[in-house]
């Protein structure tokens, strides 16, 4: 399929739109996850992640314009090979396949969407690309099916996940609160006890003088 792709929109409205669309699927079959850090990379995210029953599915949101091309297993931007996003995209099913443990990775679909009104169908090393024109269609008309225990299992891990992401600082080690022992105020006591002690005893030394002399 051809299409357009010159010039990158912003990751946050291509993100935007790309959610529009998701928030058209059914809530009572579909969860969708927004914006979740990536497993094996620490300062990285992915667009989004949707569970259902048709499969988990990895969507990173392409703000192209220009002449997109899916064929021969390759995506092409205007004649130029971009392997890049797909290595990208198939990087991020797989570290996503790893951490739900529960599904392997037939079920775990990686996909490029583009942000654009034209139809765009096609699969390129196994990565799947559309547009936001026909995502849901893409993503409901799937013939794989998870069974309900799976779909459980793999909210469960993404979520539990998600919270952890969520609250880094609960992650931090906390170094323990000891009261300071104040070393200097004691040193400094001792003159002082001596003061006390030796006007005490001049005290008492003059008491003893004026009774003898009386």
């Amino acid at each position: 399929m051809t299409q357009p792709a010159e010039t990158w929109q912003p990751t946050e409205a291509d993100a935007e739109a790309v959610a529009r669309v998701l928030a058209t699927l059914d809530p009572a079959e579909w969860t969708v996850y927004r914006d979740v850090r990536w497993p094996t990379r620490e300062f990285a995210s992915l667009d989004h992640v949707v569970v259902g029953p048709k499969g988990v599915f990895v969507i990173d949101s392409l703000g192209w314009s220009g002449r997109v091309n899916v064929a021969q297993d390759q995506l092409r931007v205007n004649g130029a090979v971009r392997d890049s996003e797909l290595v990208g995209a198939a990087e991020a099913a797989s570290a996503l396949t790893r951490l739900i443990g529960s599904l392997d990775a037939r079920h775990v679909q990686p996909v490029l969407c583009l942000v654009r009104d034209e139809w765009l169908t096609g699969t390129a090393r196994g990565v799947l690309v559309c547009s936001t024109a026909n995502l849901a269609a893409m993503l409901l008309g799937r013939s794989s099916h998870l069974r309900a225990d799976q779909l459980r299992s793999a909210n469960r891990q993404l979520e539990r996940w998600w919270h952890e992401s969520e609250r880094p600082a609960s992650r931090a080690v906390v170094a323990p609160v000891f009261a300071p022992v104040s070393t200097p105020a004691t040193r400094r006591a001792s003159p002082v006890l001596w003061l006390v002690l030796g006007a005490a005893l001049v005290t008492v030394l003059a008491i003893c003088v004026m009774t003898l002399g009386i």
